[in-house]
């Protein structure tokens, strides 16, 4: 079994049983306990997991995300002013794809008062909120996750890979120090290529609180997008990046009561 197998599966009992155990791994998949230490250590230098004697347990928030009322609470003002500044991007009778979460959601209570824009969307907070709007509403298939409230497997896949849209606006996870894309679960990493690929605008949403963080799947570069709208401040390496990769930065600022 190859190294990177190996590794998805250490990954995956991690996620069912909250620990493993060396010995256990190694006769399963049948290689020598050096072999899984390795992986461990890989795993760990990535910081995906921590080992103790003999084992291994997951780090905190890497594998599992929070639910859709928790993430509510977290950075309230900066994800409304996100929102207004994206609405900025949107024009009537445009097709937008809005990613399932709680920044997104702001986007969603400032379009119930926009005429003629459709939505296509995988979140079912996103769907409640805009059934009375004008324009026209498609709900991405697929198994819904409850405690977060959106659709996801391989049917809200096979529906994103059949479409096209303007604009996509997209919800993130983590963006660690490398710049890259992270979210909880390989799935929804998968998933969130397929909004980017049926986009001809691709609009990362994203706090302050998201960047310099990791979380399990990565989903790619954050050159993958056209236009980021934060409240985050960069420094001159990050500008440089985005300025390489011609990625528009579009910085929201406090407001001052």
């Amino acid at each position: 079994m190859h190294y990177l197998q190996r590794e998805a599966l250490i990954i995956e009992k991690l996620k069912q049983h909250g620990k493993v155990i060396v010995s256990d791994l190694a006769g399963e998949i049948g290689v020598n306990p050096m072999t899984i230490r390795r992986d461990l250590i890989r795993l760990e230098q990535q910081g995906l997991l921590q080992k103790v004697h003999g084992a291994a347990v997951p780090l905190d928030g890497l594998l599992k995300e929070k639910a859709f009322g928790e993430k509510q609470l977290i950075k309230c003002q900066q994800k409304r002013l996100i929102a207004r500044e994206a609405l900025e991007l949107v024009k009537p009778g445009e097709t937008i794809l809005l990613d399932a979460g709680t920044t997104t959601f702001e986007v969603a209570l400032l379009l119930r008062h926009m005429p003629g824009v459709n939505v296509v969307t995988n979140d079912l907070h996103i769907a409640m909120e805009l059934c009375s709007a004008e324009g026209r509403l498609f709900y991405v298939g697929g198994e819904i996750e409850k405690d977060l409230g959106r659709s996801a497997g391989a049917k809200a896949f096979q529906f994103l890979s059949d479409i096209h849209v303007d604009t996509v606006f997209l919800g993130i996870s983590a963006v660690n120090s490398d710049l890259m894309l992270c979210s909880h679960t390989v799935d929804n990493a998968e998933l969130k290529r397929a909004m980017l690929n049926c986009g001809s605008r691709k609009v990362l949403l994203a706090d302050e609180s998201k960047f310099g963080t990791n979380a399990f799947a990565r989903i790619g570069p954050l050159s993958l997008v056209d236009i980021m709208i934060t409240d985050k401040t960069f420094g001159e390496v990050e500008l440089g990046y985005l300025e390489a990769n011609q990625v528009v930065l579009r910085q929201v600022l406090p407001e001052v009561k």
